[in-house]
């Protein structure tokens, strides 16, 4: 973890660019021009427009605003959270040093700038979708009290291969959306919740293809998908419950879709945890989902 100064210098030059990737520019008037104020008192520079006199900081309207915590362990945990496995919050207060109360609410900073992300993104395509059930016990086909009803999908927007032993396709894009009672219809999408989750989450254009139980469990993306989220959610998290439940589905299908993306996921996550992606991430942008067989 980088605590010296020149480590810090880095961190600070390192989410400028991500803030500013075109130089400055005043949040009040967009002017490129502004005075540096260097104070023994403040930790980060102030920065104040030439042209309206608006004073901002770097970390002003991002999720870091207001943080006590050091940019070096924000970017610790941002380089974490965009690793294979991600990081619980019992694991990271111990690597950067910080409370438990303190690591839980920045790794949900972070989580719900990845749910913006998604929320704002829909997709094209063939769209393989289907409802499952998370923490529903083996072998249990009925409705139980502490089930989670969600609805998986897999975006094809570009052609690639069926294949479930490959682990590279191109061109799709995954979401997993928890579901409400109201969404169901003997255990499958009513037809009020299959308007709102479409509405919600598919361009006009797009071509849903709705997958019964059987099919979705001989389907070579979609179920292995499914089963690799739900075990990562149990084997980092122990399960998740409760209303942040959505959050960590957002977060696995977002190193998903992007882990294979133009510029490195840590710096994408940086970028939107800065309140500004440098990046548009459209329908037609290459992106890649690594796929493993259950």
């Amino acid at each position: 973890m980088r605590s010296n100064k020149s480590g810090l210098y880095e961190t600070y030059q390192f989410l400028y660019e991500q803030k500013w990737p075109n130089g400055f520019r005043c949040p009040r008037c967009e002017h490129h021009q502004a005075y540096t104020i260097q104070s023994t008192a403040r930790t980060l520079p102030l920065y104040q427009c030439k042209l309206c006199r608006h004073q901002t900081t770097l970390t002003a309207g991002t999720i870091m605003e207001g943080s006590r915590t050091s940019l070096t362990k924000w970017r610790t945990v941002i380089e974490l959270v965009s690793t294979k496995n991600s990081v619980n919050a019992v694991q990271l207060a111990t690597i950067i040093r910080v409370t438990y109360k303190t690591a839980w609410s920045i790794l949900h900073k972070i989580r719900r700038s990845i749910s913006k992300l998604d929320k704002s993104r829909r997709v094209t395509g063939l769209v393989t979708n289907s409802v499952a059930f998370y923490a529903r016990p083996p072998f249990v086909y009925f409705p139980t009290d502490r089930e989670y009803p969600v609805w998986v999908c897999c975006a094809q927007e570009q052609e690639v291969r069926r294949d479930s032993s490959l682990e590279r396709n191109e061109g799709l894009y995954v979401k997993i959306k928890l579901l409400t009672k109201r969404d169901l219809s003997d255990q499958k999408l009513s037809s009020s919740g299959e308007m709102r989750i479409f509405e919600e989450n598919l361009e006009q254009q797009a071509l849903p293809a709705t997958l019964n139980r059987g099919e979705f469990r001989r389907d070579p993306l979609l179920y292995p998908l499914f089963m690799q989220a739900k075990h990562w959610l149990n084997s980092t998290f122990r399960g998740i419950s409760g209303k942040y439940q959505q959050a960590y589905w957002d977060e696995f299908c977002f190193r998903l879709n992007f882990e294979h993306f133009a510029v490195p996921l840590s710096t994408l996550l940086t970028s939107l945890c800065m309140g500004c992606p440098t990046i548009a991430v459209t329908s037609e942008a290459t992106q890649t989902v690594r796929v493993i067989s259950a």
